[in-house]
């Protein structure tokens, strides 16, 4: 898809099957001794506008710009157990390259 090779670059990547993708990328860090929080679920276009003093209605890890609905995006995210601190991490999992595809 051109636009979402102008928008993401070359490195723009289709996953296949996206839940089943999640789920063994799951397996595969619980596997490894972390026990993530793990959500996978649509992204809610709405904008991502917010004072100081409002809680947004939604995780925001899942609220994008309105003006990006075109995208139909799902997100999948990880996050550590019990509020420990985030940090980068590699995953080197051959099982997931079938799922992905480049655009």
């Amino acid at each position: 898809n051109r636009k979402l090779h102008s928008t993401f670059g070359k490195y723009c990547v289709e996953i296949r099957n996206p839940l089943q993708f999640f789920n063994v990328m799951t397996d595969i860090m619980e596997a490894g001794g972390t026990k993530p929080l793990s959500i996978f679920k649509p992204v809610a276009y709405e904008g991502r506008d917010f004072n100081a003093e409002e809680q947004p209605m939604r995780d925001v890890a899942f609220i994008g710009p309105a003006g990006n609905a075109w995208e139909q995006e799902a997100r999948m995210l990880w996050r550590p157990p019990g509020g420990s601190k985030t940090f980068p991490m590699i995953v080197d999992a051959p099982e997931l390259k079938s799922f992905c595809r480049s655009v």
